[in-house]
């Protein structure tokens, strides 16, 4: 009978232990000042090299107090940069198949917006806030592994094939100038695509706001089905819609909201 006891403690100590959070993991390592600091500056050393390579105004960077969990330690960093459409998805590639002695960034959220400006191709200039996760600490490829920011380069490969930031309504000036008169003669040119946006923001839940304009009120909703198409997207909502002119253009201006789906599809 105690025979039986002690074999059925021994069974539950050894369950309890073998089934508890962490059992089998390294144990924590304690990084030095120098360590810690030296690996921030090789995250932000690596930031400026990937702006200059792809040709990105690299604006500012801003890192906030380490944070250490149970098994790494994580820092977040708000950076900002100027960038055309082009250049935002090679960027976050970039960044998610960055690995260096332990280091891995992640996107936690994003705001691009258009502007006035445009680079010598003639596409609009984009100011981009970007801020990301950097985690870093020993066997950080078992709890990160690389393309952590597949989702969002997922999505925005999908998003652009069916919308753009550059508007599709231009007016041109022509400098000769009508008879009898000292006007210029101005003209609107509409282009290829029927729909482009001003604003798009990914929040840390993975919620996405977006803003834009449309040549028709089917033309957005469409939008919103042909989103869902791409199973990119979930609980798509149309949140405003009303008409206006963009360069003496009849248009629509939207608001869309929806999810990146928490789960990999």
């Amino acid at each position: 009978m105690h025979r039986k006891v002690i074999v059925v403690l021994l069974f539950g100590v050894f369950s309890f232990l073998v089934l508890s959070p962490g059992f089998g993991e390294t144990p924590f390592k304690e990084y030095s000042d120098s360590r810690i600091y030296q690996t921030a500056r090789t995250t932000l050393d690596y930031i400026s090299d990937t702006m200059d390579s792809l040709q990105i105004k690299y604006q500012y960077a801003g890192v906030s107090p380490l944070i250490r969990s149970e098994t790494w330690y994580e820092y977040p960093v708000e950076i900002g940069c100027l960038l055309s459409q082009e250049q935002l998805i090679p960027l976050l590639k970039k960044f998610s198949s960055f690995s260096f002695n332990g280091i891995r960034i992640r996107i936690r959220s994003l705001a691009i917006s258009t502007s006035a400006e445009c680079d010598a191709k003639g596409n609009p200039i984009l100011p981009l806030t970007l801020n990301l996760w950097v985690y870093f600490g020993d066997n950080i490829e078992h709890f990160f592994p690389p393309n952590l920011n597949e989702k969002h380069i997922r999505y925005l490969t999908h998003f652009f094939q069916l919308t753009t930031f550059t508007p599709q309504v231009e007016k041109k000036v022509i400098l000769k100038k009508l008879e009898n008169s000292g006007e210029p003669i101005v003209r609107t040119k509409i282009w290829g695509m029927d729909n482009w946006i001003t604003n798009l923001r990914i929040d840390s839940d993975q919620r996405v706001q977006m803003t834009g304009y449309t040549l028709g009120p089917k033309i957005h909703t469409k939008l919103g089905s042909d989103l869902l198409k791409t199973g990119t997207v979930e609980e798509v909502s149309l949140t405003n819609m009303n008409r206006n002119t963009y360069e003496k253009v009849p248009v629509w201006r939207y608001d869309m909201t929806y999810r990146l789906p928490m789960k990999k599809k």
